[in-house]
């Protein structure tokens, strides 16, 4: 059922058939549904790569090279691959998740 105020539509003589439902879509129209189509399965089809697929080689030597580091060593040298808010983000959401030996 939708929400429309019918009271309001009664009181002017129109009845509750009679009134539009409203089209989200309309603003979008073809091309704007198109890309929220092709957005939608893009996140489907990298959620499934994710799924199914193992880590990628560069995010191994990330990991490996600065990642599993302790914090002073991490920001010793300097790759493309090691910024500050990366490794740092990285090593605060991976270090509660790995073991301790």
């Amino acid at each position: 059922m939708w929400l429309i105020p019918f009271r309001s539509c009664e009181v002017e003589g129109i009845g509750p058939r009679d009134a539009k439902l409203p089209n989200v879509f309309s603003s979008f129209g073809r091309r704007g549904l198109f890309s929220l189509l092709f957005f939608l399965v893009m996140m489907g089809v990298m959620a499934e790569r994710a799924r199914t697929q193992a880590i990628t080689f560069d995010e191994a030597n990330v990991y490996a090279t600065f990642i599993a580091l302790p914090w002073p060593e991490s920001f010793n040298t300097y790759d493309a691959g090691n910024h500050f808010l990366q490794t740092s983000l990285s090593k605060i959401s991976i270090e509660p998740l790995t073991a301790r030996v």
